[in-house]
């Protein structure tokens, strides 16, 4: 097992697993009623900025952005980010400074007035933040997960917070990773925990009790690059689905060998026991987000994305594709971002939709990625879009407001 944890370490560099939207959660033992249980997809893992030069940057931005700056003084690719998530006029985000190693271990969470470009306010966390994810409890609209805790927060108001531990019989799979890349290993739905161990699946309720498992890594398909010492899949990042009644977690084996991994998601009905398999196979690169709006499973690949519908069991393949440079930038399962070239042969960003790709009515303003090294739009929220890239003050985050 210890084997396997540290080639699955250096297998999640090439496969991203991407941060879902949650539409809320209750706090442990503390369910609220008629708020919809928390779909919280794995700590996301973008494809790193490329180096530039901060004299590459437009001298003014288009008239629609709304300038973010994180930190000052630190130049371009030291940033990481994490997740972002927008209550109404206010994104909160995570972040850590790259400086060698364990700067991974250093996170920041900020809040920023997105009508202005303001900072709400900012503050470290010093260990490894495995996400965050929105919520609907008391005066919390968002939590932080970490390795033994959560923490309840606002973004309206910096001094509000509420620590939850985990319950102590609950016992996390180790990872062996100490970066962005890590997955978080658990969720909670208001009544009830899922999380990952080394045998596989685990539910229970909100206290830890009467848990059982519902998934077990040796009843996964095999004869895909399995060892001795060592099972054919890993199970891991555990997301409730359906207001609780299912669980969908990810797919992971190390072992298919000339750079490439095994890679998929598992469905599974926790009245029934019923298990579906979506999108297992060999891949060099990808997402796969569970829980996403509280039904569906996204799998994207360098060619396609298949959409997994919980509730009806019905699956969707689209020809959107996960890239490394310009990538299809994907919101929920409808919202998209995409990239392709406008009469004058030049790169422009467009919003629209799985069911309508091809659409370039509702074209993004111009950053000049054609002229400069500037990234596209790296991350959407429910409105906006989020370019990334440096000056002379530091790392600037651009949001555009699509609708």
């Amino acid at each position: 097992m210890k084997r396997m944890l540290c080639t699955l370490a250096a297998g999640l560099l090439c496969l991203s697993l991407a941060a879902c939207e949650s539409p809320g959660a209750d706090a442990p033992g503390e369910a609220l009623p008629g708020s919809p249980p928390v779909t919280a997809g794995v700590t996301p893992a973008e494809s790193e900025p490329a180096p530039g030069s901060a004299e590459e940057s437009p001298e003014a931005f288009p008239e629609e952005a709304v300038i973010l700056r994180p930190m000052e003084g630190i130049g371009k690719s030291e940033l990481i980010y994490g997740d972002f998530l927008q209550s109404g006029d206010v994104l909160v985000c995570s972040w850590y400074e790259r400086k060698g190693e364990g700067s991974e271990l250093h996170w920041m969470i900020g809040a920023f007035d997105l009508s202005s470009g303001e900072m709400r306010y900012r503050f470290p966390v010093d260990e490894l933040v495995w996400g965050m994810e929105k919520v609907s409890y008391g005066p919390y609209d968002y939590r932080v997960l970490l390795a033994d805790r959560m923490l309840y927060r606002s973004s309206a108001d910096e001094a509000a917070e509420e620590v939850v531990p985990l319950p102590e019989n609950i016992a996390l799979l180790e990872f062996g990773l100490s970066t962005r890349y890590s997955p978080c290993a658990y969720d909670y739905s208001g009544n009830a925990f899922t999380w990952a161990a080394e045998d596989g699946i685990w539910v229970s309720d909100a206290q830890g009790e009467n848990a059982r498992r519902i998934l077990n890594n040796s009843d996964l398909p095999d004869g895909m690059g399995a060892t001795p010492d060592a099972p054919p899949y890993l199970l891991y990042a555990p997301r409730f689905l359906c207001n609780g009644e299912k669980v969908a977690a990810v797919l992971f084996s190390p072992y298919a060998g000339d750079g490439e991994h095994y890679a998929g998601a598992v469905l599974c009905d926790l009245e029934t026991g019923a298990r579906t398999e979506l999108e297992v196979g060999r891949r060099t690169n990808g997402s796969i987000k569970c829980g996403v709006e509280d039904r569906y499973v996204i799998s994207q690949s360098a060619s396609y994305t298949v959409v997994l519908d919980a509730q009806t069991g019905e699956t969707r393949e689209y020809p959107i594709r996960f890239g490394d440079h310009y990538p299809d930038l994907l919101f929920g399962a409808q919202t998209l971002v995409r990239a392709a070239m406008d009469d004058n042969d030049e790169i422009r960003f467009y919003v629209c939709s799985l069911d309508d790709p091809d659409d370039r009515s509702k074209p993004l303003p111009d950053f000049g990625c054609n002229d400069f090294d500037i990234i596209g739009p790296r991350r959407l929220t429910e409105s906006y879009v989020y370019f990334e890239d440096a000056d002379g003050d530091g790392p600037w985050l651009a949001a555009v407001k699509y609708r």
